[in-house]
């Protein structure tokens, strides 16, 4: 986990932004679920003045724990898809006003994101803003102890090119 907050868990003193917070969801020892920890992990590398990491590596229902109602939050997870989505593709989609866009065919999760974000919603406890980040991926490729495969290997660039853009992020602030 890379987290490179205050130690009150605000802005680092005299920081002109706010702090984007980055959670990557999945297990990075079960094949392409592990998009969300390596995106994350990624994304706080290429930006660690700028970007917050969390890695939640099993059951997503601590979430709304982890972010508070004035943070801008993304989060990036694993999605098994049917239908045309080809394995790597990125689904993005506003977690405040939208529910899950694609059929899910299964969660390796107790909760998956969708009943989360309702639970959060209803606690009160909503970010500030909420992107979320989806990969598709294929249910084949979530064996334990497997690597990731290239195609998500390779996602992992866009994923970081696409939240530095939606967050404004550049190299040079970092």
């Amino acid at each position: 986990m890379i987290d490179r907050r205050a130690a009150d868990g605000g802005e680092r003193p005299g920081s002109e932004r706010r702090r984007l917070l980055v959670i990557g969801i999945g297990n990075r020892h079960r094949g392409d679920d592990a998009i969300g920890p390596l995106a994350a992990e990624a994304v706080g590398a290429r930006f660690p003045d700028s970007v917050d990491v969390e890695v939640v590596a099993g059951d997503p229902s601590t979430l709304p724990l982890r972010w508070s109602t004035d943070r801008d939050v993304v989060v990036i997870d694993a999605a098994v898809v049917r239908g045309s989505a080809v394995p790597g593709t990125l689904i993005e989609f506003d977690g405040l006003n939208h529910r899950w866009p694609v059929e899910t065919g299964i969660s390796s999760h107790g909760f998956d994101l969708a009943t989360t974000i309702e639970l959060a919603r209803r606690l009160g406890r909503l970010p500030a803003s909420l992107t979320v980040l989806a990969v598709a991926i294929d249910a084949g490729r979530v064996e334990h102890l497997a690597p990731p495969s290239q195609v998500i290997r390779e996602a992992v660039d866009e994923v970081v090119d696409r939240v530095a853009s939606l967050s404004g992020l550049s190299d040079r602030l970092s």
